[in-house]
């Protein structure tokens, strides 16, 4: 509705010949808070399968939803409302977590993969993450064996790593990290 309210305003005010100091004024600022309210870069469709949370409109609380690709966000609630907020708490922490994690850069995963090899043990513990994350993956055999073999033929290191266990080298070194850092607890 605002954002509706800003667009109204930057189109009757921009096409107006010319602007006393205060319409001017007023042009700008609603300008502004348009790009900082709906940036292109920020703003894309809801992909099939994605969790967010809303306020349900039955409960008139925070709750994860389900999106199903098809138009159709479901409400994943639990038997009360403080028991949803707990979902949606948990739910933003690991995201953030997630998020402070995938900031990793080039010369930080170079420093792991070479700690990796820099002994046994290390080897040994990423070998663990990789070969768990193998045994866990859902995907089917057939959808695997499709993927790595055009990785293969296309010679993409990448596209076989996720084919064989659904994660790239980045989010490998991640859980390596933290399976480190749990045992070093």
């Amino acid at each position: 509705m605002v954002y509706q309210l800003l667009k109204d305003i930057e189109q009757l005010l921009g096409g107006k010949e010319s602007l006393t100091a205060a319409e001017q004024s007023i042009l700008e600022r609603s300008s502004k808070v348009i790009t900082t309210m709906r940036n292109p870069e920020d703003t894309e469709l809801l992909k099939k399968d994605e969790l967010l949370i809303r306020y349900c409109p039955a409960t008139k609380h925070p709750v994860l939803v389900y999106y199903d690709g098809d138009g159709m966000c479901s409400c994943l609630h639990n038997d009360t409302v403080e028991e949803d907020m707990e979902d949606v708490k948990r739910w933003l922490k690991e995201m953030t977590q997630e998020q402070t994690n995938s900031n990793m850069n080039y010369d930080k995963e170079e420093e792991l993969m070479d700690e990796i090899l820099s002994s046994e043990e290390n080897c040994e513990t990423f070998m663990e993450v990789v070969m768990s994350e193998i045994q866990s993956d859902e995907e089917t055999y057939r959808h695997k064996a499709h993927q790595l073999i055009q990785a293969y033929r296309e010679d993409n290191c990448g596209d076989m790593l996720m084919a064989l266990c659904g994660w790239s080298m980045h989010s490998l070194l991640i859980k390596y990290q933290e399976k480190k850092e749990q045992s070093n607890e």
